[in-house]
């Protein structure tokens, strides 16, 4: 149950079992009423990443963050980042320059998230090569309000240098 609740992951980037996005135990929503009084400067905080984001990558060839409808309200609380062709980059490759103890950026599926559906369903690549592709060239950049600008000046630069190396 436990793995099920962590979308089967074991540790960082081991996938060993399904995982599921349906969770909210009592202390998780006991915690989100407890931080709905900082709910609006948790979403300040993220569109300042967000633009802070824009930026830093918009000089870097084949990086685009996917933007927001601003007619839409929400917390931005994911910065998408997507890789296009004439970067030199996957988020596959990429995401090894992140570590747990760095801000970390997420591969939205790959071979880490797939391992286990890899597992029991052996040719799913062969059936799947859309979502293949989209994992990939998309990664999630980390925001929030314990994220500062120098460190999205960091993670810019570092994908600034991931970006100008060959394939």
């Amino acid at each position: 149950m436990r793995l099920m609740r962590n979308f089967g992951f074991k540790g960082y980037d081991n996938v060993i079992h399904p995982g599921t996005n349906g969770k909210m135990i009592e202390v998780c929503a006991a915690m989100g009423l407890a931080n709905l009084g900082s709910f609006n400067g948790t979403i300040e905080a993220n569109r300042r990443n967000h633009a802070a984001y824009k930026a830093a990558l918009k000089s870097i060839p084949g990086l685009c963050v996917l933007d927001y409808d601003l007619a839409e309200r929400n917390s931005q609380h994911y910065v998408v980042l997507e890789i296009g062709e004439e970067c030199h980059a996957t988020a596959t490759r990429s995401l090894p320059c992140y570590t747990p103890k760095r801000p970390c950026a997420q591969s939205i599926s790959g071979p880490a998230a797939t391992a286990c559906n890899r597992d029991l369903f052996p040719h799913a690549g062969l059936m799947l090569p859309c979502s293949r592709d989209l994992a990939e060239r998309v990664i999630v950049l980390p925001t929030g309000e314990s994220l500062h600008n120098h460190a999205v000046q960091t993670i810019a630069a570092t994908c600034r240098i991931v970006a100008s190396r060959q394939r």
